[in-house]
């Protein structure tokens, strides 16, 4: 199940309605000023409505995933994320879906990635790339 999450400045039940046709999604809608607390709702993409409201958030967060914005293609503006999209208001339904499936197909194939980077085959269990990783996270915590 891929979790979809809408941060914007008004309701967008019409949007909300489309993006149930992704693939396998539960498309969930929160105001935008939430979006610093983007990690609670396990997002796969991300859509936001308004770059502007969004910029703070957008500026001081790394995004563990794709993130489609709404309205013209912006450069003034800094994103870190596994990936990122415009698409144009008014939107085609076609169009959207197809920019949706393709940013939830990165995320599944980053994801993959890592996985198979980190284990081993044959018996599943963590490697040396792993550990090396989880160590220096739990020094630089501790």
């Amino acid at each position: 199940m891929n979790n979809i999450i809408i941060y914007s400045t008004k309701a967008m039940p019409e949007l909300e309605a489309l993006l149930f046709d992704a693939d396998d999604a539960d498309v969930r809608t929160f105001d935008i000023s939430q979006m610093k607390d983007y990690a609670i709702n396990n997002p796969a993409l991300i859509v936001v409505e308004n770059i502007q409201a969004a910029n703070e958030a957008l500026m001081t967060n790394k995004f563990p995933c794709p993130i489609l914005f709404f309205g013209e293609a912006r450069r003034d503006f800094t994103v870190r994320s596994e990936g990122h999209d415009f698409i144009v208001d008014p939107f085609k339904k076609d169009e959207l879906l197809v920019r949706v499936n393709a940013l939830l197909r990165i995320k599944a194939i980053k994801d993959k990635l890592e996985r198979v980077s980190t284990t081993d085959d044959l018996t599943g269990l963590h490697n040396r790339k792993y550990l090396q990783e989880r160590l220096e996270e739990e020094i630089s915590r501790s």
